[in-house]
């Protein structure tokens, strides 16, 4: 986590890969399978040698949007918080955005961005909802918003 935080990319942000360093060049699969998990990491390669661990920071077009789809969730999550929804309540998700890597990453992860938003739907154009919020979110700008499927009264 040091090693992100000195590389200046957050948690959301998936990376690619990270090499372990350790004595005997080997780590157990249940450490590898927490590391991929909490480092936010696709692939750990385990090397043998003194204890350190060298993080691959370099992002693709792929690895940036699914840390933008993560982003986004975590932005409609606390505008739903802000909007007194609870985990009971589904919205129909809002998304606008003239920039083609956002279509592109909504194309790619609809399900994780629905899932992860509690939501019944996805819409990408029409009238705004009462609800929504304008982002920039890594370089791309956009508007997020919901209606509350539960009583439409956001």
């Amino acid at each position: 986590l040091e090693r992100r935080a000195d590389a200046g990319r957050n948690m959301r942000q998936a990376l690619a890969s990270m090499t372990v360093f350790t004595p005997s060049g080997e780590l157990r699969q249940e450490f590898i399978d927490v590391l991929k998990d909490e480092v936010n990491i696709h692939e750990v390669v385990v090397k043998k040698g003194d204890y350190a661990v060298e993080l691959d920071v370099s992002l693709t077009p792929e690895l940036i949007r699914e840390g933008t789809i993560r982003e986004m969730i975590r932005r409609v999550n606390a505008m739903r918080k802000n909007a007194g929804l609870t985990v009971q309540d589904r919205i129909e998700l809002f998304v606008e955005s003239a920039e083609p890597e956002i279509a592109k990453a909504i194309e790619e992860r609809r399900e994780e961005l629905i899932s992860g938003v509690l939501a019944t739907s996805l819409r990408t154009s029409g009238e705004r909802p009462e609800v929504n919020e304008s982002f920039r979110v890594n370089e791309f700008d956009m508007t997020l918003g919901f209606t509350n499927k539960n009583n439409e009264k956001h």
